[in-house]
């Protein structure tokens, strides 16, 4: 394993666009599983993901984002998931990576604390101002989620990769958070100059040209026939 992640650091850090491809197409992970555990972990792994899409469903059809300010007893009530998500992901790392529930701890603080990020953002939300440049920030971002969320992967693209900067497995915790905020900041404040002049994001507009087949992307206007009226004799 040891040997494994200093050979992708280098091909990473210093290699080319193909050389990078040829290494993540090529090179066996050191895992000593045999090849029909693998595919069934593969073939499981999205369902451990499917109830927070299953929970975002509910949560939109029971319409708990659509009045903020009538909500926030409920986002600060779930926003003490945040605490809770924490604890058990340190325990986690505590515990070690050879404990039977180190695993465990992570794997569900990580779930936890993404539902606790939510509502506590959701809670703050509630109680700002809808004119502060930094809520209109967030919106901004959240209206461009799709091409946002494209840029970042393009953007660590070029810093961490070879063929980039290069700074793959060269950054520690705290000068990656450092990094993912700046980052951030930098996307929210492209997002809002792009929304002055534009109503959507790019490859939002692309989504519904896509979507609704029409270069304005808007839905066409249902044509509705003529009622026919008779009169009896």
């Amino acid at each position: 394993m040891e040997s494994y992640v200093k050979q992708s650091m280098e091909v990473y850090s210093n290699g080319s666009f193909a050389e990078i491809m040829n290494f993540r197409n090529t090179e066996d992970p050191p895992f000593d599983f045999p090849a029909w555990v693998l595919f069934i972990v593969v073939l499981f792994v999205p369902l451990l993901n499917a109830p927070m899409f299953l929970f975002g469903m509910a949560a939109a059809k029971r319409g708990q984002f659509l009045h903020p300010s009538q909500e926030s007893r409920r986002y600060l009530r779930w926003a003490l998931l945040v605490p809770v998500g924490l604890g058990l992901k340190t325990t986690g790392v505590m515990l070690g990576k050879d404990h039977d529930w180190s695993g465990v701890g992570t794997l569900l603080g990580g779930q936890l604390l993404a539902l606790g990020y939510l509502y506590l953002f959701a809670f703050l939300y509630a109680h700002s101002s809808r004119t502060s440049l930094v809520i209109r920030s967030f919106e901004a971002v959240g209206r461009m989620s799709l091409t946002n969320y494209l840029m970042q992967s393009v953007v660590c693209v070029m810093i961490f990769y070879g063929f980039g900067l290069g700074m793959f497995g060269k950054l520690g915790v705290l000068q990656g958070t450092l990094l993912a905020i700046v980052i951030y900041i930098v996307l929210a404040i492209g997002s809002l100059l792009w929304l002055k002049r534009f109503r959507s994001g790019p490859i939002e507009r692309l989504l519904r040209i896509g979507t609704y087949w029409s270069w304005s992307g808007r839905a066409k206007p249902k044509t509705v026939a003529p009622s026919v009226t008779t009169i009896d004799s």
